[in-house]
């Protein structure tokens, strides 16, 4: 089956470090499934992050046929434009700092919900996720079959009250386009209601949109730009990923 492979995110945040890994547990899984697919990538560029700057120069090694880039001091002017207050939406008690944060995931998700629905006649499934996650495994095959008539997603982070881990998603192009574009419908789907975080923002998409979603076992971790796994052990440990982070770490000395 026709795929499309798209990632997206902070490119010289962390491609560096988790880009063998993607070629690894992504892309030759597809290669040995004999699997035909195209690749396409979501940028969001920034001048520092994580409190580093960026390794851009990685972006070299990426094919720029189906390449978009975001320029992240435009983008927050235009959630700013969308939402004049941005503290009226999702849960009251997160941190302010850290609000921005879940509308440019928003707004840059609904990038690749767009890229995915003016494309979606060319594939017949979706892998989406974003550039930080570093897999702990190669993507077993029968999530395409799979993903029919439902969205795959991790289990393992369903946030504060029973959403849906954010940041991969595996799919029919219809499904994942329209379940990732919620920039523009966040009013509804993010109100500000105590322990509605992303992750319920994500799952109130889903049946917004009548789809339904399975959660599996696939385990992975985010990385920083100074190439740290991104969380503490002992939410590590919560979550099931410490093995990943371990993984990962005995690579990475």
């Amino acid at each position: 089956m026709k795929t499309l492979v798209m990632i997206y995110g902070c490119f010289g945040r962390s491609l560096a470090y988790t880009l063998k890994n993607h070629k690894e547990t992504i892309f030759k899984t597809l290669d040995d499934d004999g699997i035909d697919y195209d690749t396409a990538y979501i940028n969001n560029r920034v001048s520092k992050i994580d409190g580093c700057t960026p390794n851009d120069s990685i972006l070299d090694v990426i094919d720029k046929t189906n390449y978009i880039e975001i320029n992240q001091p435009d983008a927050i002017k235009q959630i700013h434009a969308r939402y004049k207050n941005l503290d009226a939406l999702f849960a009251p008690h997160l941190p302010r700092g850290a609000m921005i944060n879940l509308y440019l995931n928003s707004f840059i998700e609904t990038k690749c919900g767009d890229y995915i629905c003016d494309n979606s006649e060319k594939y017949d499934r979706v892998i989406c996720f974003c550039v930080d996650l570093w897999f702990g495994k190669q993507l077993p095959m029968d999530y395409l079959s799979d993903s029919g008539d439902n969205i795959i997603v991790s289990d393992q982070n369903p946030g504060c009250d029973n959403g849906i881990t954010n940041g991969f998603y595996i799919g029919t192009p219809s499904i994942i386009g329209q379940t990732l574009r919620t920039f523009n419908k966040l009013e509804s789907l993010a109100p500000r209601v105590r322990g509605l975080d992303y992750e319920k923002m994500i799952y109130n998409s889903v049946c917004d949109n009548k789809f339904s979603f399975t959660p599996v076992m696939y385990r992975f971790i985010k990385i920083r730009a100074n190439g740290r796994v991104a969380y503490p052990d002992n939410w590590l440990s919560t979550t099931g990923t410490l093995w990943v982070a371990n993984l990962y770490r005995s690579q990475h000395h």
